[in-house]
């Protein structure tokens, strides 16, 4: 991880020497993820888990929770396109328990994400307090994702955690919507799609103790995803874009 931040701080010092203007953008939103192999490994999960004799339900299905990101764009000089760099970060997960006098049983995914991505922002519409731009990026994402195993009786106790590290790549298209409130400052509406090649994990011992069959090992993390983010914008440069 320090080595990728290391990278990062890197590249974002060489745009802004390029830069001749510049803008910061922070926006809170939704993801609504693929996961499609995460969401069949649980339903799976839940029916190996039931055949074991525990009539456990899914609580939690990989909720869309908010998404929270920030934006650095900069202008080039006698150029008409932007060039964006910006970080992300992204969670979610699922449960599948059940509980009764004897005790309890719980299975847990965690997923957390952090995302890095650098384009360029082409205009699409100017007008005096309102655009339209077009944003193409190239996205990297670093993943932690947890698997929590527990079933506790009165005189039985078996608690199981993994953590899985993994990155993976992709690009981004999106649409920003701008609406200029004073000279500085701008809301924007954005929606956009992030096409992520999705990495694979193998989970390791995973059907030894846990109820879950051997053969259910490996999992596609496929975080491709539509993104509705809302947010707003400050403005730092010198001189305002020509009305069309």
């Amino acid at each position: 991880m320090k080595k990728n931040l290391i990278i990062i701080i890197i590249l974002i010092t060489c745009v802004n020497i390029l830069a001749q203007t510049s803008s910061l953008e922070i926006s809170l939103g939704t993801e609504f993820l693929q996961l499609s192999d995460f969401k069949d490994f649980l339903n799976s999960s839940l029916l190996d888990i039931k055949e074991a004799g525990i009539e456990a339900k899914i609580l939690e299905e990989f909720p869309n929770f908010p998404v929270f990101s920030i934006y650095w764009i900069q202008g080039i000089k006698d150029r008409e396109y932007q060039l964006i760099t910006g970080l992300g970060h992204y969670s979610t997960g699922s449960r599948i328990y059940y509980e009764d006098y004897s005790g309890f049983y719980r299975n847990d995914i965690l997923i957390n994400s952090l995302s890095f991505e650098m384009g360029i922002r082409l205009p699409i519409l100017v007008m005096r307090n309102f655009l339209i731009n077009f944003d193409l990026t190239a996205v990297y994402q670093s993943y932690k994702t947890e698997f929590i195993y527990e079933l506790s009786t009165n005189n039985y106790l078996n608690h199981y955690k993994k953590k899985y590290y993994h990155n993976s790549g992709g690009l981004k298209i999106n649409f920003n919507n701008q609406i200029n409130l004073k000279e500085k400052i701008y809301l924007f509406l954005s929606v956009g799609y992030d096409f992520i090649y999705p990495p694979t994990i193998e989970l390791q011992d995973i059907g030894e103790t846990y109820f879950i069959d051997p053969s259910n090992n490996k999992v596609d993390l496929n975080m491709s995803s539509l993104d509705l983010m809302i947010g707003i914008g400050i403005n730092f440069q010198t001189q305002k874009p020509e009305s069309k």
